[in-house]
């Protein structure tokens, strides 16, 4: 015969911790709900069903027991539940005496008129507020009488004396010991719970917690005591653990098949769950915690510990969203928002995070989170992501700068915006990856450091930068330093003539497709500036800090831009502007 329970818990919180275990041991708690804690909260509502009906005696407790310690046992465990995050709670563990520490008061002696006027040998004046309270002692100094007054002679007379009394100290001490009284002192416990559906609001299936106890011992009787008992149970596991609990026997929309069972053996992944034993007794299950059989013994005689495996919860299966397809675009700009805005030197910090959260974001979009590295993309993938990263395929950098850029704004030597862009323009996911880059502050700091700017989407009204001008210009000057690709001193500290900083920019305009003939080069130290570094070369020989320099461009006749020059060039170093637009 198979038995149905239906249990749900209406805070959606099972508290409970399992026998003998130390709670700060087991954050855990226990899950599922052991059988032996249910049989003695059976048996404890007997009681109640005893005192209401006067129909049960022993003998129907004893076969109770025994039904229920021959039923093999298993669970329905709600899909969704998981452990709480753990609540600290002060609770009383002693009751003792409470011994306040004593008030020592300075009792004033009053001359001939203010006994007169007071009635006493000593008085006290307190204020609380705009109300002033005499209080007056007999010569034993027992308080004799209490009372507010706002007679403003009686208080300046009061108080003349009162500072001759100190000042000639003449005050006589009463000590004044609060009423001993019995109160708990506590502790702060650890309370573990399990979250799991409400319940009763919900007639799915898959949110209750069914128990199926199946067994040959029940009876028409046993199952109707088991009824009543369970109808009487408020709670289950500690006190706040508020439950509902009822014998099920109609029948079911759908089959309801157990996902938990006791095992013997215990293997990888279970957690122990105590049980009664087939022979337990009346007398083991009724065992207070006091009884020095259970004292003495690690656990309660009469039960065993078997072992389950709690279900693994399902992944929800997250729904693709619409994505709306995005008018072709060449640029994005962001404003920057921060306390503390990088300084022109290190732009590379902000541009080179910012890039690598675009290209994290855009690996997710394309795979919906199947791939996690883009060392494990595949070939295709890389070579359709390859005008955004900058590589191509096999991981080597493309050669024609022909990727996207991603560089600042300054104005007034301070960047406020940060810009992507490119010759051709980004497409629907590139633009939606971009985009979802700045949805989070981005961090700018190391480990614990809380440095973090915002970045704020620009609508297509906010012009171009000056770096991106259309216009043709003679002169152009650099807003962030130029980093020479090669190095320009040898190791002796001297200049190689080969790579002096001038050859070097006409190389670089030269790979870009400008003339550099006729090109006037004015060159000026800049001091040092952070630059790009790729992961796999970070912690070798070479480090971050390179010398910049500050150019100025003459050419022979009008050309415009971009001009983005040098190392790092695609992270915002060598970003030049038309003469004058560089505020």
């Amino acid at each position: 015969m198979q038995i149905i329970l239906r249990q749900t818990f209406p805070l959606g919180r099972f508290h409970a911790t399992p026998w003998k275990v130390f709670p700060y041991d087991d954050p855990y708690g226990e899950w599922p709900p052991s059988p032996w804690r249910l049989l003695r909260a059976i048996i404890a509502r007997s009681y109640q069903v005893e005192r209401e009906n006067s129909a049960v005696t022993r003998e129907d407790r004893e076969a109770l027991v025994t039904a229920f310690s021959r039923s093999t046992i298993s669970w329905r465990l709600p899909e969704f539940t998981w452990r709480g995050p753990g609540l600290r709670q002060y609770q009383p563990v002693e009751f003792d005496l409470d011994n306040p520490p004593v008030k020592k008061l300075k009792l004033i002696p009053l001359d001939l008129p203010l006994r007169q006027n007071l009635g006493g040998r000593y008085a006290l004046l307190e204020k609380s507020g705009t109300r002033w309270t005499f209080e007056v002692f007999d010569e034993n100094r027992r308080s004799i009488s209490c009372f507010e007054t706002e007679d403003e002679h009686l208080i300046k007379s009061f108080s003349e004396t009162k500072r001759d009394v100190l000042k000639r100290d003449r005050s006589v001490e009463l000590k004044r010991y609060s009423p001993r009284s019995r109160s708990y002192s506590t502790t702060k416990v650890q309370d573990n719970f399990w979250l799991t559906s409400r319940g009763p609001e919900s007639e799915d299936a898959s949110s209750i917690l069914w128990w199926y106890l199946t067994g040959d011992d029940w009876t028409p009787a046993s199952c109707d005591l088991l009824e009543q008992c369970l109808a009487r149970m408020t709670y289950f596991g500690r006190a706040e653990s508020i439950t509902e609990i009822s014998l099920f026997r109609g029948p079911l929309a759908k089959p309801v098949q157990s996902n938990c069972d006791l095992h013997a053996t215990r293997f990888t992944g279970m957690v122990p769950v105590l049980t009664s034993k087939v022979d337990a007794t009346l007398q083991q299950v009724e065992a207070t915690t006091d009884d020095p059989s259970l004292v003495r013994s690690t656990i309660p005689p009469g039960a065993a510990w078997f072992y389950a495996e709690r279900p693994r919860r399902s992944l929800p299966i997250q729904k693709r969203m619409f994505t709306p397809e995005r008018k072709p675009t060449q640029l994005v700009q962001f404003a920057i928002g921060a306390r503390v805005v990088p300084a022109i030197r290190d732009v590379v910090r902000l541009t080179q995070r910012f890039r690598g959260r675009t290209l994290r974001t855009l690996l997710h979009l394309l795979t919906d989170g199947a791939v996690k590295d883009w060392r494990d993309a595949s070939h295709d993938l890389c070579e359709r992501a390859a005008l955004l990263t900058g590589k191509n395929a096999d991981g080597n950098p493309l050669s024609t700068h022909t990727h996207a850029v991603f560089f600042v704004h300054a104005e007034q030597g301070k960047p406020v915006r940060l810009c992507v862009w490119r010759k051709y323009p980004f497409d629907t996911s590139e633009l939606m990856a971009i985009l979802a880059a700045a949805d989070a502050p981005l961090p700018l700091g190391f480990k614990s450091d809380d440095w973090t700017l915002t970045l704020i989407p620009l609508d297509s009204l906010v012009p171009p930068p000056p770096a991106l001008s259309g216009a043709l210009h003679g002169s152009w000057e650099t807003l962030t330093p130029f980093v020479p690709p090669r190095h320009v001193f040898n190791r002796q500290g001297k200049a190689k003539a080969e790579n002096s900083v001038d050859a070097q920019v006409r190389t670089e305009l030269e790979n870009r497709g400008f003339n550099s003939e006729n090109v006037e080069i004015r060159v000026e130290d800049a001091g040092w500036v952070k630059v790009h570094q790729a992961k796999g070369e970070k912690g070798g020989p070479s480090n971050m800090d390179k010398r910049g320099y500050n150019i100025k461009l003459a050419f022979a006749s009008p050309m415009s831009g971009p001009l983005f020059l040098g190392a790092s060039s695609h992270f915002g170093l060598g970003v030049f502007v038309p003469t004058g637009s560089h505020q």
